[in-house]
């Protein structure tokens, strides 16, 4: 197969919102939605659980108070590298995630598109 099947992508992993007020963003997680608080992430992200999930939610300080990306889930390494080649193809620009970066999301690996 040429390119990324819908099946490659198995689902939404994490969001991370770049917010002002950490602590009003806690509140509504917890208290008003019922997210349970995870461990702080080596970037110092705030991160949150809503199923089995080390996190699904993070949290970094910052202006933007807006959503700053999305984390997809893949089938397995071979499902990422058909990703890669079809953004690629579509030039789009792909940049690979060091460990660390992984790390900091939970992730096996990370791709930037």
């Amino acid at each position: 197969m040429d390119g990324a099947s819908r099946s490659d992508l198995v689902g939404l992993g994490y969001l991370v919102f770049e917010v002002r007020d950490l602590e009003a963003w806690d509140d509504l997680l917890v208290e008003t939605i019922g997210a349970t608080r995870g461990e702080i992430g080596a970037d110092g992200a705030r991160t949150y659980r809503f199923d089995e999930k080390r996190a699904r939610l993070f949290l970094v300080p910052g202006e933007a108070d807006d959503l700053v990306a999305m984390g997809f889930e893949a089938r397995d390494t071979a499902a990422i590298d058909r990703v890669i080649a079809r953004a690629r193809a579509a030039g789009i620009d792909v940049a690979i995630g060091t460990a660390e970066e992984s790390a900091d999301r939970f992730a096996s690996a990370l791709v930037r598109l």
